[in-house]
């Protein structure tokens, strides 16, 4: 088996030819369809806590071990709630979030919390207070699928919200009274739609959705990552690897 990081594209609505971001997406296996193994199938592997902690150390690993220059718009990152919760597993993967925004500039790096968190509301605001002291920019994630809800919409000054059209469907809700919902908390915030198809992208975009994610705008694609030389760049005050591997060593 082998581990690919694959690019999923958020296309702009204002211009389908630009990219908004491009979110990460872990993949693994072989050539054959019966060879490989889904992001849920991996977390299943073993039991606890140890595999979402693996998951985001080897996206983490991969992404420092590479070059993400050439990567379209920011970069969204994925973050499973059980690494917010470990103290170790935090500071360790919060350093390589750290070194992505220094290598990509302010803004360019996008940091997805799952809807699917339990944890206390501020506990959490906390979390997502050092991550955007790192320089990254938050998303809430597949809203309104999960627990997080408009009480955390309100709390925290998030940059972008994924309203999913599945997850307003399994509510009984629709993609309108959804975006409404969100920009009465926050005006500001970008909207991305995800799993939309294309017919809905007109009455989208009069609501206000800034971009569109699902395979109707742009399909997975292996990024490609040609290797980073770190002394080829500028100095950085942090060896690229220890994030990761100190992320790795705290789920043993």
């Amino acid at each position: 088996m082998k581990i690919e990081l694959y690019g999923q594209p958020i296309v702009c609505r204002e211009s389908e030819g630009r990219s908004l971001g491009t979110e990460v997406l872990f993949r693994m296996g072989g050539a054959g369809s019966d060879d490989r193994v889904s992001p849920d199938q991996y977390l299943k592997a073993m039991g606890g806590y140890a595999m979402p902690w693996f998951l985001d150390a080897t996206v983490m690993g991969f992404l420092m071990a590479g070059d993400t220059a050439s990567v379209e718009g920011s970069l969204f990152i994925n973050v499973c709630p059980e690494t917010l919760v470990i103290e170790t597993a935090f500071s360790a993967w919060l350093e390589g979030i750290r070194e992505l925004c220094r290598r990509r500039g302010p803004g360019r790096v996008v940091v997805e919390i799952p809807e699917h968190c339990q944890m206390n509301i501020r506990f959490l605001l906390n979390r997502l207070g050092e991550i955007q002291q790192t320089g990254a920019l938050l998303a809430l994630d597949d809203y309104p699928g999960g627990n997080l809800g408009a009480v955390h919409l309100k709390a925290f000054p998030w940059s972008f919200v994924k309203i999913c059209l599945h997850a307003c469907e399994t509510k009984g809700k629709s993609l309108e009274s959804v975006v409404r919902e969100v920009k009465r908390y926050r005006p500001e915030v970008a909207v991305i739609a995800e799993r939309l198809p294309r017919h809905m992208a007109e009455l989208a975009g009069q609501l206000g959705v800034a971009g569109f994610q699902s395979f109707d705008f742009g399909v997975p694609e292996a990024l490609g990552l040609r290797p980073f030389h770190a002394r080829a760049a500028k100095r950085s005050d942090i060896d690229p690897t220890n994030c990761c591997v100190a992320l790795a060593s705290a789920a043993l």
